[in-house]
């Protein structure tokens, strides 16, 4: 009977010490995807946005979920479709012409630059 419940005693440890030894399972997380994607800063695409250009023009940009997006300046707007295959990726297509930008944070400052002309860059601020 002593030798039953060493060897059972045995098999409890044995079993606690391999599950120990195992590398836990990484907890499923189901990530909830943010609509339309993340921007470099790490929140959505989807917001609004005060934009100053290489000559000190500004405008409003207010981008959408749903892939659209129009700029205000001096009375006028423009508007067109947006995609992104990720942070630090933003291509905005107007009346058939896409433009695709490199946008990245450096010392706390948001920037967006033409991926053909790098004089066309713009410092973002996020307002909503």
């Amino acid at each position: 009977m002593k030798k039953l419940i060493a060897i059972a005693a045995l098999a409890v440890l044995s079993a606690c010490s391999q599950k120990a030894d195992e590398a836990p399972a990484p907890a499923e997380t189901a990530a909830a995807e943010v609509p339309g994607g993340l921007a470099i800063d790490g929140k959505p695409n989807a917001g609004v946005f005060e934009v100053i250009g290489t000559e000190g023009k500004k405008w409003t940009t207010t981008v959408t979920a749903d892939g659209k997006f129009s700029m205000a300046a001096d009375g006028k707007t423009i508007t067109g479709t947006w995609t992104s295959t990720g942070p630090g990726n933003y291509c905005e297509t107007v009346e058939g012409k896409t433009t695709c930008f490199k946008e990245e944070i450096v010392d706390g400052v948001y920037t967006s630059t033409n991926e053909v002309d790098a004089k066309d860059t713009s410092t973002i601020k996020r307002v909503e």
